[in-house]
């Protein structure tokens, strides 16, 4: 790389450990990213200055994040096969 590089980037930031995203900071609210990311369990981590364009970088710790897809088809899949057994079991007790 040439020239200045900006320390406070996710790519910087980022490790196997930790999941981070930008925010567009804006003097004029202060609050907004405190909003966005900071809503979501994101802390902040850092702001740009200098040569880069008004950024925060927020961070939090990798966890199991699950599709949202995946846990409503885990759920109701596990709902029917509760329901078939349940059903299996009343036939069978009631000979």
């Amino acid at each position: 790389m040439h020239g200045y590089v900006e320390p406070c980037s996710p790519f910087f930031i980022e490790d196997a450990h930790t999941i981070c995203e930008e925010c567009p900071f804006d003097h004029s609210n202060l609050k907004s990213c405190a909003e966005g990311p900071g809503a979501r369990g994101y802390t902040f981590k850092c702001r740009t200055r200098g040569h880069s364009a008004p950024l925060e970088v927020w961070c939090k710790p990798r966890g199991r994040e699950f599709p949202r897809e995946l846990v409503l088809g885990g759920v109701v899949g596990g709902v029917v096969l509760l329901a078939g057994v349940f059903l299996w079991w009343k036939r069978r007790g009631a000979r």
